[in-house]
């Protein structure tokens, strides 16, 4: 029964990556809000991923659809994700 609940970080990732695209079932949800609590770096990965994804759904909408990413804008998400990284770690 406990093997239902642990998931291994490949599995985590793939749920936190469909989350993001639709909807997580109760089990599932579970399994990855109990993964993320015992392992920091899938966390990070889920914090990550929900920021890059949030930036570019803005970033599609200013650009018409057209993803078009220089240099500069590459640099401003990564700091962006470091701020939050060292937000989190406190």
């Amino acid at each position: 029964m406990a093997n239902i609940l642990f998931i291994s970080c490949y599995k985590a990732t793939a749920l936190a990556e469909k989350k993001l695209h639709a909807h997580l079932s109760l089990g599932e949800q579970a399994q990855l809000r109990l993964h993320q609590l015992i392992c920091q770096a899938c966390n990070r990965y889920v914090n990550h991923s929900i920021l890059i994804d949030k930036w570019l759904k803005n970033r599609e909408k200013q650009e018409d659809k057209l993803l078009i990413i220089n240099d500069e804008e590459i640099e401003k998400l990564k700091e962006k994700i470091l701020e939050v990284h060292k937000k989190r770690e406190g």
